[in-house]
């Protein structure tokens, strides 16, 4: 009897540790140092607010949290690294509107599922976008640019992003303008050659130009949503500057790979929302013209079903073709 009892009480140890070593009870979160990857190039308005995210999350979570860009494919590259990656929430893709909304419109085949292959996490802020033309272009107003973009004439435009793309062709559309785009790897360098003059305009995230905007080193036209914005209040909108209907927000989010323990998204979610919740990250927003736009992972998850139908309206009225 005592030796079955002796037995039995093995048998509950043993079941105990083989519960504490089980997913549930596993090390702490973070293990390991986090990474945030980014779609877009250094500088561009996810990479920014990527840097803000981890500064603020690495104190929150107690642990490295290192920001790696990974450009390329219009997203593609940084989606399908993260959607092959661990599934411990370590590894974390801070994107926008482009790889899970807009691609899904613009291409014929990804080579990653914007819903199957991730754990929605939180969203994190709406961004206006701006339309600015090279400083020495002889338009001072929309109606002036879409004059000039008609045939015979031909304009120019560089798009580091869908949203940039999608935009431009939607105001090409609604002008009758023949362009010519040229791709880049952010629209940060879009920008740069803007202020070259070697492309007309580009259609960019407010956090990308308003910088430039402000040095007056580009010219802003308007900008893409229904009211003004208040860092740029004497730009009026598309709809006021003479483009019925127009409005196109772009929007960043952050998600994990499919799998990711629920507990683990939960608590990437908890840092998401109080660091862009907190009263001194309003100076942030501010300077980017953007408003921050959190949401539970359910949230996150609808909303991107219901902003690919968006754009995939877009794309419609803009005529572009899916690659």
């Amino acid at each position: 009897m005592m030796v079955r009892r002796a037995l039995a009480g093995l048998g509950l140890l043993a079941a105990l540790a083989a519960f504490a070593s089980g997913p549930a009870a596993a090390e702490p979160y973070p293990a390991r140092t986090v990474t945030f990857v980014v779609p877009f190039a250094a500088g561009s308005a996810t990479d920014s607010m990527a840097r803000f995210l981890a500064d603020r999350m690495a104190k929150d979570l107690a642990t490295n949290i290192v920001v790696e860009n990974k450009p390329g494919a219009n997203g593609s590259l940084a989606a399908r690294a993260v959607a092959d990656g661990p599934q411990d929430g370590s590894v974390v893709l801070v994107t926008s509107n482009s790889t899970h909304a807009s691609n899904a419109n613009l291409y014929k085949k990804l080579s990653y599922d914007p819903v199957a292959d991730f754990a929605p996490v939180a969203r994190i802020v709406r961004l206006p976008l701006a339309l600015i033309v090279r400083p020495d272009l002889k338009a001072t107003t929309v109606a002036e640019l879409m004059a000039l973009g008609r045939p015979p004439a031909m304009l120019s435009y560089g798009s580091g992003n869908a949203s940039s793309q999608v935009a431009a062709e939607v105001l090409a559309k609604a002008g009758g303008m023949r362009l010519t785009r040229v791709p880049y790897q952010g629209n940060n360098r879009a920008i740069i050659d803007l202020m070259a003059n070697r492309i007309d305009f580009v259609v960019a995230d407010l956090p990308t130009a308003l910088p430039q905007i402000e040095a007056k080193a580009v010219r802003a036209l308007a900008v893409t949503t229904a009211q003004r914005v208040g860092q740029l209040a004497e730009v009026p909108t598309m709809q006021e500057a003479g483009v019925p209907d127009y409005e196109i927000i772009g929007w960043l989010a952050a998600f994990s790979r499919a799998g990711t323990r629920p507990e683990l998204v939960a608590r990437l979610n908890a840092g998401i929302l109080k660091a862009i919740n907190a009263p001194d990250a309003e100076p942030f927003f501010r300077s980017i013209g953007g408003e921050p736009f959190g949401s539970t992972p359910a949230e996150l998850g609808a909303f991107v079903q219901s902003e690919t139908a968006k754009w995939a309206t877009y794309v419609a009225v803009s005529g572009i073709e899916k690659q």
